[in-house]
């Protein structure tokens, strides 16, 4: 007998686990009086959110998201992850079949391309982060966009529709969980991550709500696993991979056996909390009435994202008052209660790891003082050790407030009695389109060469008038400008 089921059969299967899941499903006649399940109401939503109801500045936001993960990625192509990943790709060539592999000649499929171009956008830890859920948006979802928006030549519009939509899932989904006070706390993303690429290849791909809930509920099952080992030195590249996976597993028919993967007893929030965070139903409902993307951060400085705005306002009261190390008497720092259970990122040393340090707000700020700049350099397993960094770092003093969010107040005082204090309730680093050619030439230029990443910016900037976008799309890969420009001829 053949091992291909028939969709009845898949059905009577599918009904037969939900029976077999116990008290976390409601039997068929419940079902017909309950409201539908929550990632039916977000597959919907995915579904039927339109473009033309985008405000412009997510419009611009989501444009600037795209250019600095792509200048993340340039950069990220010369580190030693990414050579890891390439040293396995290229044994997987496509030929012309596949979609681009940036800065490479060969073509992979969707899901080994979201692989290999996430790793290179995560490749330096310097990716963008979404708050309050602390979840890495972008590597995850712009990798499965670019990947099935090349192969189905999407429009520009699409492209940047399935990314917004990425960003908005993950966004609602881990907002209302503090993940770092939880009896087991992890990253964030290695619980939510594999929602980006599901929403924005399930987007591609035009999935019916049927389908997309599908989707969905393979999601649940895309968690990086355990975080022993790890907890920071990991290929995020696998979200991507997965999740274009499930979209398409979804598209031929893939069934998941249980409507409740996100709020059942035995569903994403249950197993990974204990429970199903009060305010979920409603952060479901609010999808597309306040678009997560204009609150996720670009992320500048080496260190956890979690740390930018004290090292941002530190560097800002020593640029302003011209200030050393040596004359700083004390640093005080405040920030929201709930920061201090992430217990790992108030270590000040003696580190034995790279990555214990890089976690450590005080190391950070020891090294902003004595360095003007918290850099990859002073990770290294002799910096950590800088025995002036760790006394400096054993002096800063933190203290913990009634708040919430991003807040954060730093207050110097200097060995001349002077005190200069920054507060900052939110953050954000600006990246305008005047620094969007700088940023991608920075390594681009020596990847791609010069009028290609020209063509890459105006492109970006254009996007949403651009009508298939896997002409964008190759420009990624080496020599292309020079092939495109002989072929106009």
């Amino acid at each position: 007998m053949s091992e291909s089921q028939s969709p009845e059969m898949r059905s009577e299967r599918a009904t037969a686990g939900a029976a077999q899941t116990g008290a976390h499903d409601p039997d068929e006649s419940q079902q017909a009086q309950s409201p539908p399940p929550l990632h039916e109401v977000i597959a919907k939503f995915v579904r039927t959110a339109r473009f033309e109801d985008l405000p412009p500045e997510v419009i611009e936001k989501t444009k600037a998201h795209i250019v600095y993960l792509l200048g993340r990625a340039f950069s990220g192509y010369y580190n030693y992850e990414t050579d890891i990943a390439r040293a396995v790709l290229r044994r997987l060539d496509q030929g012309s079949e596949g979609v681009t592999v940036i800065g490479e000649h060969i073509r992979l499929s969707p899901s080994d391309a979201a692989f290999a171009n996430g790793t290179m956008m995560r490749a330096l830890f310097l990716d963008d982060l979404l708050f309050p859920g602390g979840v890495h948006p972008g590597v995850v979802t712009l990798p499965a966009s670019l990947a099935l928006g090349q192969l189905h030549r999407a429009t520009g519009r699409e492209l940047l529709m399935s990314v917004v939509l990425g960003y908005e899932v993950l966004g609602k989904l881990g907002a209302d969980v503090h993940v770092w006070e939880t009896s087991q706390p992890r990253r964030p993303t290695m619980i939510f991550g594999g929602y980006g690429p599901v929403t924005a290849a399930g987007r591609l791909l035009k999935l019916n709500d049927s389908q997309m809930a599908n989707a969905f509920g393979y999601a649940a099952n895309l968690c990086m696993g355990v975080p022993e080992g790890g907890q920071m030195d990991h290929f995020y590249g696998f979200f991507s991979r997965n999740g274009v996976l499930a979209a398409q597993l979804a598209r031929a028919g893939g069934t998941p056996n249980s409507r409740y993967t996100l709020e059942g007893n035995l569903g994403l929030y249950a197993s990974f909390f204990g429970s199903v965070p009060a305010g979920l139903p409603q952060a479901v409902a609010s999808l597309g009435a306040d678009w997560d993307i204009l609150r996720a951060e670009y992320k500048r400085h080496h260190g956890t994202g979690a740390n930018t705005v004290a090292i941002e306002l530190l560097l800002a009261l020593m640029r302003e008052h011209r200030l050393k190390a040596s004359q700083i008497a004390s640093v005080r720092v405040a920030l929201p209660q709930g920061s201090a259970a992430r217990k790992e990122n108030f270590t000040r040393g003696p580190f034995q790891t790279a990555m214990a340090a890089y976690s450590s707000l005080p190391y950070a700020l020891a090294r902003a003082l004595m360095d003007g700049r918290v850099a990859e350099e002073q990770y290294t397993m002799t910096e950590i050790r800088n025995p002036a960094a760790l006394t400096l770092a054993s002096t800063i003093e933190f203290v913990f407030e009634d708040r919430t969010g991003r807040y954060c107040r730093v207050e110097v005082v200097t060995r001349a009695g002077q005190r200069h204090v920054a507060t900052l309730d939110g953050f954000m680093f600006p990246f305008p389109r005047s620094e969007w050619r700088a940023w991608l030439q920075e390594d681009g230029g020596r990847l791609l060469g010069t009028k290609a990443v020209l063509a890459i910016e105006q492109d970006i900037a254009d996007l949403e008038h651009v009508p298939d976008v896997s002409r964008f799309i190759a420009r990624l890969r080496p020599g292309s400008h020079r092939r495109q420009a002989l072929s106009t001829q």
